[in-house]
């Protein structure tokens, strides 16, 4: 079988190399062209199985019907930026939730497992530093507050408290936006369009993107800094 980026089966060959089955899906997983000798294969969309009876798709925790899941993300409380219904937030085409309770971002520049080594590697980088990030990092890590990090697209990242009112001093958890290839992407664009060279000062490196963000979530965790816009 050949599968896409998202795991989904597109090609099905004999054990010559010979094509026997074709498989195209709307981005939610919808069949939308089907042709070959019909295998008869189970699997399909992101290789999971739809119930034939009911037509939704078995993901595991959860069962797929379209755009949306039947029921709430049991992890629904960490991220209030997310819809505890939509599927693979509302972004099919890159992600994808195999299991009905885990988003796997398909991202540009390499598999959801480089994107998080990078930002771990990252935040050793700043926690090795010591001072002043060094003990923000070693705050947030112990702190009662959830603080997530969360993968972005397109753009360099952005903090947001959990709560309104953030900075009356209660403090709130935080979620932080952040993309660790800021940096790299921007330097190709301006590359390919000078013009973007005038923005340069305000496009630092992704370390100190994120030395920020977490800075504002500490501020948060305090109670002394309000993150929503």
């Amino acid at each position: 079988m050949v599968r896409d980026h998202l795991g989904s089966v597109r090609v099905v060959l004999d054990s010559g190399g010979a094509v026997l089955d074709r498989y195209d899906h709307e981005p939610f997983g919808n069949a939308i062209a089907v042709s070959g000798v019909v295998t008869g294969v189970r699997k399909g969309y992101i290789d999971k199985e739809k119930d034939v009876e009911s037509g939704l798709y078995n993901l595991g925790a959860r069962q797929l019907d379209g755009p949306r899941f039947l029921n709430v993300d049991r992890m629904w409380e960490k991220y209030p930026a997310l819809s505890p219904f939509a599927y693979a937030n509302n972004n099919p085409v890159n992600n994808a939730d195999p299991s009905g309770d885990t988003i796997v971002y398909k991202l540009d520049q390499g598999t959801p497992e480089a994107y998080m080594k990078r930002t771990k590697d990252l935040m050793a980088m700043l926690a090795k530093k010591g001072g002043f990030i060094g003990d923000v990092i070693a705050y947030l890590e112990n702190s009662t507050k959830v603080h997530t990090i969360l993968v972005t697209f397109h753009k360099s990242s952005e903090s947001y408290s959990n709560k309104p009112d953030a900075g009356d001093g209660t403090g709130s958890p935080t979620r932080i936006h952040f993309n660790p290839y800021y940096h790299e992407e921007f330097q190709k664009a301006a590359q390919a369009n000078p013009a973007l060279n005038k923005y340069a000062k305000e496009v630092g490196p992704d370390f100190i993107c994120l030395a920020a963000e977490l800075t504002h979530s500490y501020r948060a965790d305090q109670g002394i800094q309000d993150l929503n816009p």
